[in-house]
């Protein structure tokens, strides 16, 4: 990767990497350089800023810069060449973690082994853990992104954009781009951390033309015909190439200048009637077939034109100068130049659109052959041939699965229509594991139950795979006794070599085990399938088992061990850059639920935000248990106001969406207390209808029930309540369920004055301490009224505790925000106490992602607090919002 090496990097043997060489190799000049000093002296001034970009349209010399520049320095430089089929996260990450390794003399191994096995998700993560391993590496190195115009991932973007922010002093990042990539540069640019080189800076000056033309005319032309050709061109490098490449006289210059003109809106006519229309047919046709390639080598070439001398053909385009350009010297890759490139497809989609077509399938199977999947999948998802899909994800797919690339996956099935499907069960098993990590289980059965009608006898593996993909399926539906015989089977059947079906059946089982209120069976294969997901680098499966083996340990009471095991969850997931995983959200709501009882309202908040980040993505639909948790921090904080809004909410997700009866669980709770703490005390508060499904044997068929039972008594029907929750504490106390005994014992107290409830109260003393439910104790004595009472600790117990009540009301009573709400505050609205240390931040200076670090929220609920804010003060920008906080003082 030096630039006086000039090697080509080599993916190891035993990589998964998606890596193609020539993109991680500078480019090299096909005619010797037009030596610009000038520019090359302003370019050296890089060494001195974090990022350097080279903005200009094409044909502006950017990329024979920069290779002058290398040439003339030496320095360490990392070149990573863009293109579209760089969008995909996966394959960005692979291929810019390797080139940095290599450049840095094998300095990232920690963040080279995350891409090898894909234990990823989020892009920023990964790139800030090899920022880390970048800091150690105190030789200059420069980083060149060549074309990052090609960039539009928001998540590559984003990634790149806080990634520039946090570079070491040794490495310099470098940009070349037609148009400014959306990184965020105007605030590099306002602290002058920004180097610069424009067309303006890029355009010949006259002594350049001169020289330029000296070099390339056999005549000398006039000054006046040079002073036509600077006004029609601006010094455009490409277009005087193009102009200068058949000029036998003054009169063919002006010509060619006057057909360019400022615009170049002639170029593709100057073309056909300068460059295409004299070349013989074999070698017309060769450059309209091969523009196809951002890089190409004979072979690939071969592969797309069908015959055998494309080896030839490339040396003859190398002998007419048709700007064809050796990607180095060694690998036999070359690349058209980018302008003269861009001109050959836009003619080629606006003339010959069918030919077009059929050229970038021809060359999607070139890249087939080559075994270049990734390039392959980037044709194919634009051009909606499902044979080509098919012979894509035949050659590829598993690998594509492997590296984590799901979303190429996904698009590259779904268009394929159920016959074609069918007749790969291959792919079948594919498509449901992908459709099962994202939520989509509707989908996975009607799909296996077809696919196993067809399988024949001498496909038993396939069957016990679609067997273990059913199980989980079958978990999310509730459907137990299911999920635990296709497990059950899968695992005794199975071969050793089919690992990832295995983990997840020992997942599956100990998730059945739990919901069937066997926790002792559930954390055994827990443990089976998390030290099996950790043998063979499985961290996403690994972290599953993490959070089923929390919630274990929650329903059991041992809430101290829960939160230890999700903090061990949370590492993991930052040590492997996945913290953006659905399962995280399960962590973190698992989390806030333990912390909301501990009565840590603010921690709670924070986990709150972070499961809320995670779940988004899924729509209105993820809201619920959101909404449900802000609910009870509002009716904990007597908030009213958003806690009769969030009830709204979640009643109408409930009538839209069918959830799991855990997230029911939840709702209902909320809906209960709501109901009775701000409605009209003699009014019925909701009352949940009966389950059809089994005993109360786990933990979200206890709180289910449980609800039912408070219902009943708050509406009057004591009798039903006290022996609904009787029936709820012999089904705990029977299968070790601690937390939901507690709570049944609790309510059974309070509802028996008698020695019956003080039986029940000197048995839950055992357990408040090591529990803590601070928070049901608070709400019970809120919903039933509960009177003081002479037994053992029952009035230290429930006593009103202040400090219940959420620390983020406490600062409701500064006078600024008392003062901003009465003199500033439009309407009705008033600056919440969140909203208020939004405002107090931004006065300090603070960026979003500073404030966001402060109060320990995520980025997205800072913008949203500054949305509210402006709207509220009615202000605009931050120098407004900075004004208002010093009037405040």
């Amino acid at each position: 990767m030096t630039q006086n090496k000039n090697t080509t990097p080599q993916t190891p043997a035993h990589s998964r990497l998606w890596i193609q060489p020539y993109k991680l190799v500078q480019p090299s000049s096909g005619a010797p350089l037009q030596q610009r000093p000038r520019l090359v002296k302003q370019l050296d001034q890089c060494r001195h800023f974090p990022l350097t970009l080279l903005r200009s349209p094409a044909g502006y010399g950017k990329t024979s810069l920069l290779t002058q520049w290398m040439a003339e320095t030496g320095v360490n430089v990392m070149w990573y060449g863009l293109d579209p089929s760089d969008n995909d996260p996966s394959y960005f990450a692979s291929h810019l973690i390797y080139g940095l390794h290599i450049a840095t003399g094998e300095g990232c191994p920690d963040s080279l082994r995350l891409v090898e096995t894909n234990q990823f998700d989020r892009l920023d993560s990964l790139l800030t853990k090899a920022l880390i391993e970048l800091s150690h590496h105190f030789d200059p190195l420069f980083i060149v992104l060549d074309d990052a115009h090609t960039l539009n991932e928001p998540a590559i973007l984003s990634a790149l954009k806080q990634w520039i922010r946090f570079l070491p002093p040794s490495i310099h990042l470098i940009l070349t781009a037609h148009q400014e990539p959306n990184l965020g540069l105007s605030t590099l640019r306002v602290k002058g951390q920004l180097l610069e080189l424009q067309a303006e800076q890029l355009a010949f000056n006259r002594a350049e033309l001169d020289t330029f033309l000296r070099e390339r005319l056999a005549f000398e032309p006039s000054s006046e015909v040079v002073e036509r050709l600077i006004e029609d061109t601006g010094g455009w490098p490409g277009g005087l190439e193009l102009i200068t490449r058949n000029a036998g006289s003054e009169a063919d210059l002006r010509y060619a200048s006057g057909k360019l003109q400022q615009s170049f809106q002639h170029l593709e006519a100057y073309l056909d009637d300068e460059v295409l229309s004299d070349l013989p047919e074999t070698l017309h046709r060769f450059l309209t077939s091969i523009c196809v390639f951002g890089q190409f080598d004979a072979r690939l070439c071969n592969q797309l034109m069908e015959r055998g001398d494309a080896e030839t053909l490339i040396q003859l385009l190398r002998e007419h100068q048709l700007f064809i350009v050796p990607v180095d010297e060694v690998s036999g890759y070359f690349r058209l130049q980018a302008l003269f490139r861009q001109t050959l497809i836009k003619r080629m989609q606006s003339q010959e659109p069918e030919r077009w077509r059929a050229i970038r399938i021809r060359a999607a199977y070139a890249y087939l052959h080559q075994e270049r999947p990734m390039e392959a999948a980037q044709l194919a998802l634009q051009l909606d041939d499902a044979d080509l899909n098919l012979a894509i994800l035949k050659a590829g797919g598993l690998d594509f699965y492997r590296s984590g690339q799901f979303s190429v996956l996904l698009r590259l099935l779904d268009p394929l229509d159920e016959e074609r499907l069918m007749a790969h069960t291959d792919l079948i098993l594919l498509k449901a594991w992908i459709c099962l990590l994202s939520y989509q289980e509707d989908k996975v059965l009607p799909m296996l139950a077809k696919a196993e009608s067809q399988l024949g006898r001498d496909q038993p593996q396939i069957g016990l795979e679609y067997a273990v993909a059913r199980a989980q399926a079958a978990i999310n539906g509730e459907r137990f006794a299911e999920a635990k015989a296709l497990a059950r089977e899968a695992v005794d059947a199975l071969p050793t070599q089919s690992f990832v079906s295995r983990t997840v059946a020992a997942s599956v089982l100990g998730q059945a085990a739990l919901c069937e209120g066997d926790l002792a069976t559930a954390l055994r294969y827990l443990e089976q399938a998390e030290s099996l997901a950790f043998q063979q680098g499985l961290t996403q499966q690994r972290l599953w088992s993490l959070c089923l083996m929390s919630d274990v340990r929650t329903v059991t009471g041992d809430l101290d061990t829960a939160l230890d095991i999700q903090n061990q969850a949370i590492a993991l997931a930052r040590d492997h850059c996945i913290e953006l995983v659905l399962h995280m959200e399960f962590v973190y709501r698992n989390r806030a639920q333990i912390l909301i009882e501990r009565g840590q309202f603010d921690a709670a908040l924070q986990s709150l935000e972070l499961g809320t980040e995670i779940i988004e993505p899924l729509g209105d639909y993820g809201l619920l248990n959101p909404y449900v948790m802000r609910g009870r921090l509002a009716l904990h904080g007597e908030d009213r106001h958003q806690a009769s809004q969030l009830a709204i909410q979640v009643r109408h997700l409930l009538d839209r969406y069918r959830y799991h009866t855990d997230w029911v669980a939840q709702a209902h709770e909320f809906l209960i207390s709501a109901d009775r703490l701000l409605g009209d005390p003699d009014s019925e508060v909701f009352t949940p209808p009966p389950r059809s499904t089994g005993a109360a044997i786990n933990h979200f068929y206890q709180h289910y029930d449980r609800n039912r039972a408070i219902a009943d008594w708050l509406n009057g029907r004591t009798d039903n309540a006290r022996a609904l929750a009787t029936s709820l504490l012999d089904l705990a106390l029977e299968h070790g369920l601690s937390l939901l005994a507690l709570k049944a014992r609790l309510l059974l107290a309070i509802w028996q004055p008698d020695e019956a409830g003080r039986r029940h109260w000197q048995a839950a003393l055992d357990d408040l301490p090591r529990i803590r439910p601070v928070t049901t104790l608070s709400l019970y004595r809120q919903l039933f009224r509960v009177e003081g009472r002479d037994w053992p600790d029952w009035n230290l117990w429930f006593q009103p505790a202040q400090s219940s009540r959420p620390k983020m009301l406490l600062s409701e009573g500064d006078p600024r925000l008392k003062h901003l709400n009465q003199r500033h505050a439009q309407g009705h609205e008033s600056v919440t106490t969140k909203e208020f240390q939004v405002l107090l931040l931004i006065g300090e200076g603070l960026s979003n992602e500073d404030i966001a670090q402060c109060m320990h929220v995520a980025l997205s609920t800072v913008k949203s607090h500054i949305r509210r804010l402006y709207r509220k003060l009615d202000i605009d920008n931050r120098d407004q919002a900075r004004t208002l906080v010093r009037m405040l003082q």
